[in-house]
């Protein structure tokens, strides 16, 4: 098993978390209002197996996919998953216009979290219709030919 690695991003550390246990959330004698989003409480574990409780909205859980075992990172207040040893899986699986329609917010100058490390990757160069993407906290960069 991979060890858990914190990443230097500018004065603070993302840190990698194991999504140890998902336990729905209590509501108490009140029970959840119709209109509330369903929550569950999520127990995280950090490389040095100190824990940590969030909730999160179970739609997100869903969204991003993450499951117990998963590692993932907090950002913003909400779990992103990192991507494991089958990264190319992972990518030969993705929606490509998705995909593309990311390019092209890239390339207007707006920014995403790398999926390895949750850093924040950005367009670095852009010249003659070619395009460098890099994270502003591991070496993860790729180059693409977008019109």
């Amino acid at each position: 098993m991979d060890a858990l690695l914190n990443v230097q991003e500018g004065e603070r550390m993302k840190e990698k978390y194991r999504v140890v246990q998902i336990l729905e959330d209590d509501f108490g004698c009140e029970e959840r209002q119709e209109d509330q989003e369903t929550m569950v409480i999520v127990i995280l574990a950090d490389a040095f197996g100190n824990s940590k409780t969030i909730r999160q909205t179970d739609s997100w859980m869903y969204h991003e996919e993450l499951g117990e075992g998963d590692e993932a990172f907090l950002i913003d207040d909400k779990l992103r998953k990192a991507l494991g040893a089958n990264w190319t899986e992972q990518c030969n699986n993705m929606n490509v216009p998705q995909f593309l329609e990311l390019m092209e917010r890239l390339k207007k100058g707006e920014q995403c979290n790398c999926p390895f490390c949750g850093g924040t990757v950005s367009m670095t160069e852009g010249l003659d219709g070619k395009y460098k993407y890099a994270c502003d906290s591991c070496d993860m960069y790729f180059e693409t030919e977008l019109k």
